[in-house]
């Protein structure tokens, strides 16, 4: 590998590490990735990580449509992040399974 990759390589880990927009094509090519083997391997996991996506999305939603000063705010922050968690959970068990 020539010191180029490597040099672009150590860029991409940066921004990785940084969370910077600018991973949103690998994001979404390892993601097609996952997606294409879950769906000829494991459709039961895929359909769990689509179910835990659309209450995520759902819920991230809900919470973007109140006020800063609602009262309900503290309720709706919860259930994102319980969602988000549940999403999470269910795409490590699909992908990072543990060997037996």
């Amino acid at each position: 590998m020539s010191n180029a990759e490597n040099d672009a390589i150590e860029r991409l880990l940066k921004s990785l590490d940084a969370d910077s927009d600018d991973c949103w094509a690998m994001y979404e090519e390892i993601g097609r990735t996952v997606v294409g083997r879950l769906l000829r391997t494991d459709r039961d996991a895929l359909r769990t990580i689509a179910g835990a996506w659309i209450e995520s999305d759902e819920a991230h939603a809900a919470l973007l449509d109140l006020d800063i000063h609602s009262p309900e705010l503290g309720v709706a922050k919860a259930r994102a992040g319980r969602t988000e968690a549940v999403l999470r959970d269910a795409v490590r068990k699909a992908v990072f399974k543990e060997s037996t």
